[in-house]
């Protein structure tokens, strides 16, 4: 599946009204999406990599989904110090989610909220390319 573009894309046709962007990634000259890509990065939903490309073309995991979708439900003016999920960033509530890392906050979040489950020998495998019928699902929970 593609960068979960298509979730993107709800998210950001739901944003467009507010206003378009100037491209900031070096590899979405020509994308349809570009613009919602642009606000949904201007507004720390998403973030890029560190050479300056978005990654269009690239996959993505189960961690990088939930990260996306629980900050894009939330305010856009809301700080990092007042997200609900920040709380969560010392746990480990998964076998395979070990505290502190960039993700643990997110996932152990969207597990207590009930919107995610994982596997039977309780992990979750963030670091796992998304289907369609998962990203669905918790597409589906996170925003009721």
């Amino acid at each position: 599946m593609k960068k979960f573009v298509s979730g993107l894309c709800a998210l950001g046709f739901v944003v467009a009204s507010l206003g378009v962007v100037s491209a900031e990634f070096t590899d979405d000259s020509g994308q349809f999406y570009a613009p919602f890509v642009d606000y949904l990065s201007e507004n720390k939903v998403v973030e890029g990599y560190d050479d300056g490309s978005f990654g269009y073309e690239l996959t993505v995991n189960r961690a990088e989904m939930l990260k996306i979708l629980i900050v894009g439900r939330f305010n856009p003016d809301q700080t990092e110090e007042l997200a609900p999920w920040s709380e969560y960033a010392g746990e480990s509530c998964f076998d395979d989610v070990p505290a502190n890392k960039w993700y643990t906050e997110y996932i152990c979040y969207a597990k207590a909220q009930e919107w995610i489950e994982g596997y039977d020998d309780n992990t979750y495998k963030p670091g796992q390319e998304v289907n369609f019928v998962e990203g669905m699902k918790i597409l589906l929970k996170v925003f009721d």
